[in-house]
């Protein structure tokens, strides 16, 4: 339907025929669009449509003779998606008159009527270059401008001012332009690689290439393009990969708003999939859906474009600050260094040496007074790339080079990015070129896997450099007095290396390790070393997280898994940047206290000897002795720490603190009536601990569990004791949204009034559950899986599931109506999915049969999402595969 894409609009100022014929064209063009059209002809067509129509419609309002109708902006580059703003300045030669107000109002009515997205100002020619003068963002609209119809030298005369150099000369253009990015990265958390990424905004967006275009526009005039290749600038094929990056974004977006049925630059989850099956994107494997294969393609794209505009801008920053003095270093026979930046002597020099383009950052490396590479060198290393191949990766020199930047003490994890953005790290180990933009369709993981793979190697590094104690516990010492980080660095550029090729990735990692170690030259032990951290990256956290870690032998177990000192200090440091490095909201001082717990106790298994592990029996009564001291001190008698803890199991003391113990036994003392509950939070705590004794009832789990979701609460950690004199004793670790601690004295009043006015309630009544899922949760409710065990003579539940508000209130519902009593639960979040575990009793106290089993099963179904069929695992099995724990 080309010929009708460029037909004039219907002669007439009637509002339902023209809004017919621009519905008309938009269904032609979406079609079009869906069928493959280039969308860059699609773009330029509906500006063309637009133009027809606004210049018809100007003309019938009787405008022409006063006034200039101009577009702007985006609209003044003559390109249009579906639902782009149009962006109109009515250019009046002097102030409007009422009636020349009126005209104008009429003539945007009438586009309003017609459900254009109109952005408008109707200003003078001085009036312009004052905004201009003071605006940046009206400077830049202003410099895209083109004249529709009306009085056209009004606006020959406003492009001669803006044109002007007195008005934003091009170097202060350029500074404020760099200033503008950088802010708007601000607001990205300077990465483009996010789970629901602006493709407009964000880093390596479609506003990179428009500023490259803006800054040569403001310099060079019309011929912006042609000149940054003829002064050698950028070269015709750079010019060329933008434009095609370009349209590869543009089709994204066009896509996005047909979808989203409004202007959209965010690629939203609720739009991944579907654009993903539009374009022909098909499921491979479990870890290669066609989502993840369209985003890994735009991830790839961004990644393009910021290679190439940031070599574009350090060029034209070269030539607009070309006249200050040049300072030149003669480094060596390869490199020198110019006004600060590392620079190649000769044109050919990769050419001629290819293994330079390794041993250039150890350079790099030795003089960490170097800002970057030279804008012409980076260029030259564009070019040369190719050179490594098979025989590039063999070379000795080569190898010895880049473990020279391993070893170098310098900012390895920013030598290691550079080499990515040049692309020499992905074809140097192609394996890390593989994971270059790879996504994870999850909100777990916020990162691309090499993405996510550099952040852990600049925390290591932080570690080092910048230490954050209370965050970050124990981090800095032992990266201080690490021998050979370089290990740490290669776990952790190997640790997720195989994510998306099927299998269990530890293991494949783990492999690839392997080789490369050998391949390098290190040791056998240091080899050793490296691959166990690979192959086991994840069994700290999963230790810390998912196990109980105040019973030995837990802690004894996990300690023979580690074997040595050595081991455990790397893994600690390797699991700190893991979890720290996944998300910025995934690490918490909870997580911090788990592992430097953890970390302490394997230590003193290994210190201990692993043939001599402790004992439950030891542990007990180094806890007790703790908390009977800490009492005396504070004059508590022998006789009344003895009534209270008359009562108390065994288990309540292995499962608690000497310091916990303390604070609960001064509460039991200082209150006679149920139920007794106290809110605290310690110093050296990294969450609140809310303690409750109250009458053993039926419920009791389940409503205070209501409560503490009512509150805007998350339980993270729960231990519960029967005492069996008609009370309980219930424990809990709670965070608040944010994942800290609540440090607000009224909230935490407010938790313990309304968990005593609902203990106090008579029978107990649990408050319902929440039942509004948030956006982001509805596109990832997958299959729920329950898996029962048992374990010295108690049943254990554990579930994987998608999570929703309001979870753990059903689940502890679904508890209380089969009269199921709960002993302690660990529950953790991991973006979209819950991986909670509860140790289980019947009413008795005995483990749960095959005849409650049955009916528990139907009820926790119905608790995960009656919806989804759960997947239900029997007692000692786990047919899950491998769950990446953090």
């Amino acid at each position: 339907m080309s010929d009708a894409a460029v037909s004039r609009p219907p002669a007439t100022d009637d509002r339902a025929t023209l809004l017919a014929w621009l519905k008309a064209h938009d269904g032609d063009h979406e079609k079009r669009f869906w069928d493959g059209e280039d969308v860059r002809v699609l773009v330029a067509e509906r500006a063309a449509l637009i133009d027809a129509l606004l210049v018809q419609l100007w003309q019938q309002a009787w405008l022409g003779a006063n006034a200039c109708l101009v577009a702007v902006g985006g609209y003044g580059r003559g390109v249009l998606h579906p639902h782009s703003d149009i962006d109109l300045l009515i250019l009046t030669k002097r102030d409007p008159r009422p009636a020349d107000r009126d005209a104008i109002s009429a003539f945007l009515t009438v586009l309003w009527d017609l459900k254009l997205e109109i952005g408008h100002s109707v200003r003078t020619v001085s009036q312009c270059i004052d905004a201009a003068r003071a605006d940046l963002t009206i400077m830049t609209t202003m410099m895209e401008a083109r004249p529709l119809d009306g009085k056209t030298r009004l606006y020959e005369k406003l492009a001669t001012r803006i044109a002007g150099r007195r008005l934003w000369p091009s170097e202060n253009f350029f500074r404020a332009k760099v200033e503008e990015q950088a802010n708007r990265y601000k607001r990205f958390g300077d990465s483009a690689y996010n789970l629901e990424p602006n493709l407009k905004e964000g880093p390596g967006g479609l506003r990179d290439i428009q500023l490259i275009s803006w800054i040569a526009a403001r310099e060079f005039g019309d011929d912006a393009e042609q000149c940054l290749v003829s002064e050698q600038h950028a070269e015709a094929e750079e010019i060329e990969a933008l434009e095609e990056e370009q349209a590869a974004l543009w089709r994204m977006r066009y896509g996005l708003h047909l979808l989203a049925g409004r202007r959209e630059d965010r690629i939203l989850f609720e739009h991944q999939r579907e654009l993903a099956k539009r374009f022909g994107f098909e499921d491979g494997h479990v870890e290669n859906l066609g989502v993840e294969q369209m985003m890994q393609g735009y991830f790839r794209s961004v990644r393009h474009i910021d290679r190439i505009t940031e070599r574009l801008m350090q060029a034209m920053e070269e030539r607009l600050y070309a006249g200050r003095q040049r300072e030149v270093e003669e480094i060596d026979e390869w490199f020198k260094i110019v006004n600060g930046n590392l620079a190649a002597r000769d044109d050919d020099l990769f050419d001629k040496r290819p293994a330079l383009l390794m041993e250039m950052f150890v350079r790099l490396a030795e003089r960490p007074d170097i800002r970057g590479v030279r804008a012409e060198t980076i260029r030259r290393i564009r070019r040369a790339v190719g050179y490594i191949d098979d025989d590039f990766r063999a070379d000795p020199d080569v190898r010895a080079a880049f473990m020279a930047v391993l070893r170098s003490g310098a900012d390895v994890p920013g030598l290691l990015t550079r080499m990515h953005r040049y692309d020499i790290l992905d074809r140097y180990l192609p394996i890390f070129g593989a994971i270059t933009g790879r996504m994870q369709y999850d909100l777990f993981h916020v990162y691309t896997v090499d993405e996510h793979t550099l952040t852990v190697l600049r925390r290591m590094h932080a570690f080092l450099v910048a230490p954050d104690r209370k965050k970050y516990p124990m981090t800095h010492e032992l990266m201080y007095r690490l021998h050979k980080p370089e290990l740490l660095y290669l776990a952790g550029i190997f640790h997720d290396i195989a994510k998306g090729r099927g299998g269990d990735h530890s293991e494949l990692g783990a492999d690839d390790a392997q080789a490369f170690c050998e391949a390098h030259g290190l040791s056998p032990a240091d080899t050793r070393l490296v691959v166990w951290l690979v192959r086991l990256h994840l069994i700290m956290s999963v230790t810390a997280q998912k196990k109980d870690i105040s019973d030995p032998e837990v802690v004894n177990e996990f300690a023979r898994q580690v074997g040595n000192v050595r081991y455990l200090k790397f893994l600690y440091l390797l699991t700190v940047a893991d979890i720290s490095g996944t998300s910025p909201k995934l690490w918490n001082g909870w997580k911090g206290k788990l592992l430097q717990d953890l970390y302490r106790l394997t230590r003193e298994a290994l210190d201990r000897g692993l043939e001599n592990p402790a004992r439950r029996e030891e542990w007990i009564s180094d806890t007790r002795a703790g908390a009977r001291s800490k009492l005396d001190a504070e004059g508590v008698s022998a006789e009344r720490i003895g009534a209270a803890w008359a009562s108390l199991p065994p288990g309540y003391f292995l499962r608690h603190s000497a310091n916990q113990v303390c604070w609960h036994t001064q509460l039991m003392l200082e209150h006679e009536a149920l139920p007794i509950i106290g809110v605290r939070k310690e110093a050296n705590e990294e969450c609140t601990e809310l303690f409750v004794c109250a009458e053993d009832r039926d419920g009791t789990f389940a409503t205070i569990v209501g409560c503490i979701g009512e509150v805007q609460l998350n339980i993270i950690d729960a231990r519960l004791f029967n005492l069996g004199d008609g009370r309980i004793i219930d424990t809990f670790q709670v965070l608040d949204n944010e994942q800290q601690p609540v440090d607000e004295l009224r909230r935490a009043t407010r938790l313990a009034e309304h968990l005593e006015a609902a203990l106090s309630q008579r029978p107990l009544r649990p408050a319902p559950a929440q039942a509004s899922l948030p956006r982001k949760l509805q596109h990832f409710v997958r299959k729920p899986k329950i898996r029962f065990s048992e374990v010295r003579g108690q049943t254990c539940l554990d579930i994987y599931a998608s999570d929703r508000p309001g979870l753990l209130a059903r689940l502890s519902q679904a508890l209380l109506a089969n009269r199921i009593r709960v002993h302690s639960a660990r529950i953790a979040t991991f973006g979209e999915r819950v991986e909670d575990h509860f140790v289980l009793t019947d009413e008795h106290g005995q483990p749960l049969g095959d005849d409650a089993l049955g009916p528990l099963r139907q009820d926790l179904r119905a608790a995960l999402g009656g919806d989804m069929p759960a997947q239900i695992t029997p007692l000692g099995t786990w047919a899950t595969g491998e769950v990446e724990t953090q």
